[in-house]
């Protein structure tokens, strides 16, 4: 342990917060070398993959060893709570001093990619602000890393040796695995990391947020002719359907249905975590704003709800009071006379 910390403490932060910022990760290429090579074995003698309907349907190849306080229920793996213990500190230690901000563990699994359990994580956005992956070992090293799109395309970030870690914006980059093909096989541990201060989490949510393009309306049948210039390319749109939020916890996508996220104009489907929103804003002040933002040289035609006045209420009330009481008095003056009336005509007689 004391050989990793000072590891860790020798690695140069400079500048490595910004390139982050741009280019949406940072790679460390073997810092995790001898840590890896030995505790191989031992992780692969006691890795149990299990499936977890919520982390992505159909997901079954990772075995958690760490869940925050908050997070939905996952059975944990006590054989392996060694590595978050030793590496957790650390790896907080140095994703902190590049972002300026402290940060916090939230979940951490052991990941085995294979035909047995799972061969790819598709494109995804990442349900907390950052995530680190280490690279255990790969039967085929040249295959293994994930895609990460810049600019407008996926560029691929190799992590062939054993021990190499990447640290990813993973809410706010689009990424995905690579793909395990055959029978190779390749073992990750990955973690996943938010911010301390809730003001730097509110900060970066809002972010986030600000930079993420409004869902689209849906137009109606007469304006489709309007919207129809707008309309998105197949090879996008494709693109855009295989999108998902996932991790920490994710928002999961299904097989066989459009899964929405940033980019699809459906809500997204939130497990357990909620999706990231703006801080601060008051929901019934954002609602006065959306009114009066529609109302551009002309009065909006809202249905305004009849209060009828506690006074006239009781008044009414009181009135029908009275007016059942009369009509009980007629009722008995009647009667009585009736009475009366019967029993004078039979004296008579």
């Amino acid at each position: 342990r004391q050989a990793l910390e000072q590891r860790f403490e020798a690695v140069p932060t400079k500048g490595l917060g910004s390139e982050m910022e741009r280019q949406g990760c940072v790679v460390f290429p073997g810092l995790l070398e001898a840590f890896c090579k030995t505790i191989k074995d031992r992780v692969l003698s006691v890795h149990k993959p299990k499936f977890l309907g919520w982390y992505k349907q159909g997901w079954k190849a990772s075995d958690f060893f760490h869940n925050s306080p908050g997070q939905p229920e996952v059975p944990i793996n006590p054989s392996l709570r060694f590595i978050h213990t030793i590496l957790s500190p650390l790896i907080c230690g140095l994703l902190g001093s590049i972002v300026g901000s402290p940060v916090k563990m939230v979940q951490a699994n052991v990941c085995h990619y294979s035909q047995r359990t799972n061969v790819c994580l598709e494109n995804h956005f990442d349900g907390c602000a950052f995530s680190a992956i280490v690279h255990m070992f790969s039967t085929d090293p040249s295959t293994s890393g994930l895609h990460i799109k810049r600019n407008g395309r996926f560029e691929k970030i190799g992590t062939p040796g054993i021990g190499d870690m990447v640290l990813i914006s993973g809410d706010k980059f689009l990424h995905r695995s690579c793909t395990v093909e055959g029978a190779n096989e390749r073992l990750v541990i990955v973690f996943f990391l938010e911010y301390s201060n809730p003001k730097d989490a509110k900060r970066a949510a809002e972010q986030v947020v600000g930079s993420s393009p409004a869902p689209p309306t849906a137009p109606s049948p007469k304006s489709s002719k309007r919207f129809a210039a707008a309309a998105p390319k197949k090879k996008d749109s494709l693109e855009k359907k295989k999108v998902a939020i996932v991790s920490s916890p994710p928002r999961h996508m299904g097989n066989k249905r459009a899964v929405s996220s940033r980019v699809v104009a459906t809500e997204p489907e939130v497990v357990g975590r909620p999706q990231r929103q703006k801080l601060g804003m008051d929901p019934s002040t954002t609602h006065q704003q959306s009114l009066s933002s529609g109302r551009e040289g002309k009065e909006q035609q809202l249905p305004s709800k009849v209060v009828i006045p506690t006074a006239t209420k009781n008044s009414d009330k009181l009135r029908m009071i009275k007016k059942k009481m009369m009509t009980k008095k007629k009722k008995r003056q009647a009667k009585a006379g009736s009475s009366t009336g019967s029993s004078s005509s039979s004296s008579s007689s």
